[in-house]
């Protein structure tokens, strides 16, 4: 599990125990924008995880896909910040 802080947020991108399954969670210390999109290898959108307002406090994102290399890329109040997660079978 990686954790990176900003200012603003602190996300974690962890593996379910599900096969396809991870979570992204994120903690805002002010209410923000946020968009969390899932990109595949080449950097191509796979899906928008979350794109509105989220106000202070730990959120929690699920997702689903096949298994493969991803990254996710969450933006917040001008911030952003990219993880990589493998999804297994």
């Amino acid at each position: 599990m990686v954790r990176l802080y900003f200012s603003i947020l602190m996300t974690t991108v962890m593996r379910s125990p599900a096969p396809g399954k991870a979570m992204v969670s994120f903690v805002l210390s002010k209410d923000a924008k946020v968009n969390v999109t899932l990109l595949d290898a080449a950097g191509r959108v796979v899906e928008n995880l979350a794109n509105g307002s989220y106000r202070a406090g730990e959120h929690t994102l699920r997702i689903s896909a096949n298994p493969g290399a991803y990254f996710v890329k969450l933006d917040a109040e001008g911030k952003a910040e990219l993880q990589k997660l493998v999804i297994l079978r």
